[in-house]
């Protein structure tokens, strides 16, 4: 009968119908990161997301600590799990196909996708330490028609690391289609990008990126450079009011202006200060951008609804 060949066949995206090879002397690393054996440049796969193997002949998944999880057949797995033949794999917004063959030989593997996003001899990569004037002047470069726009194209995946945490960008001819930032799994996408311009020291790997399947995001760049610059300013100047990153929020007792004065976004706002109580904590678990939160914040303060304890 032969060897037994394992693949992974794509059921979605661009890549549908293409395969990828298994051998048991090569573990194929799935994930964001340009060290991947398969990268996935999905808003919804961590930077190394999962791990496939050949065991004993047979092949095993494992996630390996991703944001969003790994799934078999529409449930989420926990530990190494044993794969068969039309197992279908979910791995953020991509799905694969379990699919055994037997062959006299196996050929050495190889990644039979043709588009660029999964070859890394195509793609064009280089390394950025970003200087004082930080992810903003480096994205400068990838606005069109700017002084120094790169002249070979805008089309790029910028993987971050940015004040100790991990991210990335997607660009496609000027805008901004896809983001995120590992320390803010589920934060809506200008929240994400609004901390990334924020942020004072880090490096940018940068790699040549085909089009996207889809736009998660769409941000202008040069609009969005216009909208960080005004809403660090104002936060620059609101944070003076709040209390530092020592101190805590907390609710008063007895609590004499009534909730009922209060909108939805504002009681949750109190929710999530009464549970975590440091500002930057509240920060990272509202929604709202940073400068839309301190705004009500301080509103919430200066009307008596919480006091720096």
């Amino acid at each position: 009968m032969g060897e037994r060949h394992h693949t992974l066949r794509f059921l979605t995206g661009r890549s549908q119908g293409s395969e990828v090879s298994l051998t048991e002397a090569a573990p194929l690393i799935v994930g964001r990161s340009g060290s991947a054996g398969l990268a996935l440049l999905d808003g919804m796969t961590s930077r190394r997301h999962a791990r496939f193997a050949i065991e004993g002949g047979d092949v095993v998944v494992e996630d390996l600590g991703s944001v969003n999880g790994t799934f078999v057949n529409g449930r989420k797995i926990l530990a190494r799990t044993l794969l068969s033949e039309g197992d279908r794999v979910l791995i953020g917004a991509t799905i694969l196909k379990v699919s055994t063959s037997f062959a006299t030989s196996v050929t050495e593997p190889t990644i039979e996708v043709v588009e660029a996003v999964l070859e890394p001899e195509w793609q064009r990569s280089y390394r950025h330490l970003l200087d004082e004037g930080g992810l903003a002047a480096f994205l400068e470069a990838y606005v069109p028609g700017s002084e120094v726009a790169l002249p070979d194209g805008t089309d790029v995946f910028l993987e971050l690391r940015l004040d100790g945490a991990s991210g990335f960008l997607a660009l496609y001819r000027g805008r901004i289609w896809d983001c995120g930032l590992d320390s803010l799994p589920t934060a809506p996408p200008m929240k994400v990008l609004l901390r990334m311009l924020a942020a004072t020291r880090g490096e940018v790997d940068a790699r040549r990126s085909s089009p996207p399947d889809e736009r998660r995001v769409d941000v202008e760049v040069s609009a969005l450079l216009i909208d960080a610059k005004r809403a660090m300013d104002e936060l620059d100047v609101l944070r003076q009011r709040l209390p530092d990153a020592s101190e805590v929020l907390a609710i008063p007792r007895p609590l004499l202006p009534p909730l009922t004065d209060l909108d939805d976004v504002e009681l949750t706002l109190l929710q999530l200060a009464h549970n975590h109580g440091h500002l930057d904590n509240i920060l990272d678990a509202t929604p709202l951008t940073d400068v839309d939160a301190v705004r009500r914040l301080l509103v919430l303060l200066e009307q008596g609804y919480l006091r720096r304890a």
